[in-house]
């Protein structure tokens, strides 16, 4: 089925070009746009509005503000497909925000990842073995022994 020059629903009527609904008139100088996209000022808004609920670091709430501007403009040049496709995912980036925030019923707060016990790395684990074998060879040099053990007999074998 071709989907090239058909309509789709309302105001769009051809998915590979931009879904034109204001001649601006001129050219913006930064995006060399001169139309705005009826579906990139509803994906900007979708943007403004996920962002709004996401962000809470206060060095980046200008952000908030400026991106969806931006996609906007930069947006209204690409074809409606491209469009569709960031504004439904927008719309389902929202709702699964929304369903995450307030309707899970594992509610995770900072303090109890602070209190989850840390899992011990790779290369933590290497140097907790290395120290462990220093400890060793100290104390068999401290007890003065002549005879050679091997060093790591008592470390704790790999967990497969």
């Amino acid at each position: 089925m071709d989907i090239r020059h058909q309509h789709f629903f309302g105001w769009i009527s051809d998915l590979s070009a931009p879904d034109v609904i204001l001649d601006l008139g001129f050219k913006l100088p930064l995006f060399q746009v001169d139309k705005l996209s009826g579906l990139a000022l509803l994906m900007g808004i979708a943007m403004f509005i996920q962002q709004k609920m996401t962000i809470t670091d206060p060095n980046q709430k200008s952000m908030v503000y400026i991106m969806p501007i931006m996609f906007t403009f930069m947006f209204s040049g690409f074809p409606s497909g491209l469009n569709v496709y960031y504004f439904v995912f927008t719309i389902l980036g929202i709702i699964q925000q929304v369903w995450i925030t307030k309707f899970s019923k594992n509610k995770i707060t900072l303090e109890d990842l602070k209190r989850a016990p840390k899992k011990e790395g790779w290369f933590a684990q290497r140097m907790r073995m290395a120290q462990e074998i220093a400890q060793q060879q100290q104390q068999a040099k401290a007890s003065g022994g002549n005879k050679r053990t091997p060093i790591g007999n008592s470390l704790p074998k790999k967990k497969k």
